[in-house]
């Protein structure tokens, strides 16, 4: 069909009321010389249709009554859709004009490659604790002036072929921040490359408040130690050999730095000034993925004992 949309901008929120209407202000905008449709995947407990259906009448909303988690938003937004490329945008982030325009063109010319992320930087950007907690969380999506070969990259902005889907789906179960590296990690396994392009540039709502710069790593880390439990990652050293976790802040502050100068003089004078602060976060994030490997150990046994019951039984 001519009128066959070729890509699906999938847009999952759960209490996005904040940011929702400016987020599909930037993805309704964009600036294409191919069919695109959006795909909103609310799962709120008080639906954000009201802020939608008014202003965007174009939009395909979609409401679950039960709480969805990031992967089983997106698993749904990509049964819905039928074009052959699927992009994912969270409901904090805000793209430029040629955002959409910029991902297929590449995905278009580099074909051995089944998706491609992009740079964020973070917003608002004067506060400081929203850079701690950005240059911990984003050290490596920094912008830049390279297309880079990647293991995973953030699905808060991001864009697939549609035949990926064809041979795995995104975990429904793992936390924030889980599923992209349980997902990105599996198609790498299964022999699909993976592209980020530093050139290309969104902004994130990135949460403020010294609160989060201990909260926000310390889910990640739970995150993390879930995706290391269920997936063969590098991460999973650190359920093999828990020591190893000591060393893990230091590591990472000395990765982040790394990725903050090569980025720029900028970015490498601002993580100069926080990286004590980052280096707390960091250890934030280990405790995180001690107790998120602890309680999936825990689930696991649980699991086992019901199996083995049923099984009596």
């Amino acid at each position: 069909m001519a009128d066959k949309p070729l890509v699906s901008v999938v847009i999952l929120t759960y209490n996005g009321h904040k940011t929702i209407v400016q987020c599909l202000e930037t993805v309704t905008n964009q600036q294409t010389d191919f069919l695109y449709e959006v795909i909103v995947v609310d799962s709120s407990p008080e639906p954000v249709e009201p802020l939608i259906k008014p202003r965007f009448p174009q939009v395909r909303y979609v409401h679950s009554k039960q709480r969805l988690s990031a992967g089983e938003a997106r698993n749904l937004g990509v049964n819905l859709s039928e074009s052959e490329f699927v992009a994912f945008v969270d409901d904090d982030v805000y793209l430029p004009q040629d955002w959409l325009q910029r991902m297929i063109k590449r995905l278009q010319t580099y074909k051995e490659f089944a998706g491609i992320g992009c740079a964020v930087v973070n917003i608002p950007s004067n506060s400081l604790t929203a850079w701690i907690v950005h240059l911990t969380e984003f050290p490596r999506n920094l912008p830049g002036k390279r297309l880079i070969v990647v293991e995973s990259f953030p699905t808060l902005a991001c864009c697939y072929r549609r035949s990926v889907f064809e041979k795995a789906q995104f975990p429904p179960t793992l936390g924030a921040g889980g599923e992209d590296p349980a997902f990105n990690i599996h198609l790498n396994h299964c022999g699909m490359r993976l592209l980020l392009d530093q050139t290309t540039v969104v902004k994130h709502s990135t949460k403020s408040g010294w609160k989060n710069v201990l909260v926000a790593p310390f889910r990640l880390g739970k995150a993390d130690g879930f995706c290391a439990c269920q997936s063969e990652t590098r991460a999973t050293l650190f359920v093999r050999f828990p020591m190893l976790l000591f060393a893990y802040p230091f590591l990472r502050t000395v990765y982040s730095g790394w990725h903050c100068f090569r980025s720029g003089l900028k970015y490498g004078l601002l993580f100069t000034i926080l990286s004590p602060f980052i280096f707390v976060a960091y250890c934030s994030w280990t405790i995180g993925i001690y107790l998120g490997v602890r309680e999936f150990q825990r689930q696991k046994t649980e699991n086992q004992k019901v199996t083995a019951n049923v099984e009596r039984d």
